[in-house]
Order: C-alpha cells, then structure tokens, then sequence
C-alpha cells in the first residue's frame, strides 16, 4: 500500500534521475563537441599543407621544365 508522502519521493527520484541524465548528457555533447573541432582543426591544417605542398610541387615542375 502506498502513501501519499511515499509517492511523493518517488517523483522526486525519477525528477533527480531525470536531472542526472540531462547533465550527463550535456556533458557528453561538450564533449563530442570539443573532439569535433579539434577534428575539424586538424582537417583544415592538413588541407592548407596539402595546398602548399602542391603548390610548391607546381612551381618545382614548371622550374625544372616539366
């Protein structure tokens, strides 16, 4: 049998939990967040060497006459 004060503090558990669950899950996109940009750093790093690289292969072919 269930009183009403017991109910009660069932609310409040499922509303803690309920309350844990949101924070850890906002703690995981943060930090799904922050691994997205460093992803998104390192692809723009490698993308500007990869420019210089061919760029630079470029003007060693049309020096060398290729």
């Amino acid at each position: 049998d269930r009183s009403p004060s017991r109910g009660l503090g069932d609310v409040y558990k499922r509303q803690y939990i309920y309350l844990l669950f949101c924070v850890l899950q906002s703690q995981e996109n943060d930090e799904l967040r922050d691994a997205h940009e460093k992803r998104k750093e390192r692809l723009q790093m490698l993308q500007t060497n990869y420019r210089a690289v061919k760029e630079q292969l470029k003007q060693w072919e049309e020096g060398s006459g290729m």
